[in-house]
């Protein structure tokens, strides 16, 4: 249930200012850290706002990634893939890992919580349009670190199961003429909103209600919700559903020149240890694999000597 998961615990802030606060936090934390490994470079810094627009339309790309599997993923795991991702840059910069990178990989692990079965081979195919075995190795690599960073909160609460059941009862109770022929609408306006910040402010069943108020009127949710609540609850609902679309159609999304601008900037601050097609990444990976061989061959050699030594203890008790 929604009340009692981790994500109504964890997951879902108070306030917008709470979530833009934790995203500059995050911003200043990665450009401390940068400047103390190069106190002498003169390196100019993503801002907050730039990181925000960059996310916005990153998280776009996480919805495309969705739409090229055939057959098609399940609408449920295009709200897991873009709770991760969002999730994910709540305490990360946008300059630690690259958030085309990381919408892959948030697609990949959704693909196998909600359980759409594709082996990686097959995720590349149809997920990454330059398939490359950088991207295919950065996805197996970092599998861990995203669920490190998601604190292994796998379970995300859709608003589309949500939506059926209000469908299905509208249906049921006979309030909303032809809902139906509403659905798109309905639908488009809810995948619209996963692409902001509301999936971390409000409930499924909110988001659910508000995908239906847009496309079907004011009046007639109202009609609706007539049905089941009383004045006060009613007020409060109309309430939270006003606050959802100022949301959703306040979203500022940036043109393609002042995309490319940001990317440019981005390029000369970025931490290129986590950039699969970086010598850095590879150095590290390298270094990496030494280290878990060395560690092995150490392993190896403790138990040659355990075992050694008490052969020798046995031969020196026979005698």
């Amino acid at each position: 249930m929604f009340h009692t998961s981790s994500q109504r615990k964890h997951w879902i802030f108070e306030s917008i200012d709470k979530i833009n606060s934790n995203r500059a936090a995050s911003n200043n934390n990665f450009i401390e850290m940068h400047r103390k490994l190069k106190p002498n470079a003169k390196i100019e810094y993503l801002n907050p706002n730039e990181e925000k627009l960059l996310l916005t339309y990153y998280t776009q790309f996480v919805f495309n990634i969705c739409r090229r599997f055939k057959p098609p993923v399940p609408l449920s795991l295009i709200g897991t893939s873009l709770s991760y991702f969002k999730r994910f840059y709540l305490y990360t910069s946008v300059m630690e890992f690259h958030p085309k990178d990381i919408a892959y990989l948030c697609v990949y692990l959704a693909c196998k919580i909600d359980e759409y079965n594709v082996s990686i081979d097959q995720f590349m195919e149809q997920a990454v349009v330059k398939r490359s075995l950088n991207m295919q190795k950065f996805l197996i690599d970092n599998e861990l670190v995203l669920l490190q960073k998601l604190n292994y909160h796998l379970t995300v609460h859709s608003p589309y199961r949500p939506l059926e059941g209000f469908l299905i009862d509208v249906k049921t109770k006979k309030s909303i003429p032809d809902i139906e022929k509403h659905r798109t609408n309905i639908e488009q306006f809810l995948t619209s909103s996963l692409l902001t910040d509301v999936i971390l402010l409000f409930t499924p069943s909110q988001l659910a209600l508000a995908a239906i108020e847009n496309g079907v009127g004011r009046e007639q949710l109202i009609g609706y919700l007539q049905l089941t609540l009383d004045t006060d609850s009613i007020e409060k609902v109309l309430c939270k559903l006003k606050r959802i679309q100022e949301i959703v159609c306040s979203i500022k999304v940036a043109d393609q020149t002042e995309i490319f601008a940001i990317e440019d900037k981005l390029k000369l601050c970025k931490d290129y240890e986590n950039d699969p097609f970086s010598d850095l990444y590879h150095q590290r990976e390298i270094s990496r694999q030494e280290a878990k061989e060395m560690q092995k061959r150490k392993k190896f050699q403790e138990l040659y000597d355990i075992k050694h030594a008490e052969e020798k203890m046995l031969a020196e008790s026979l005698d």
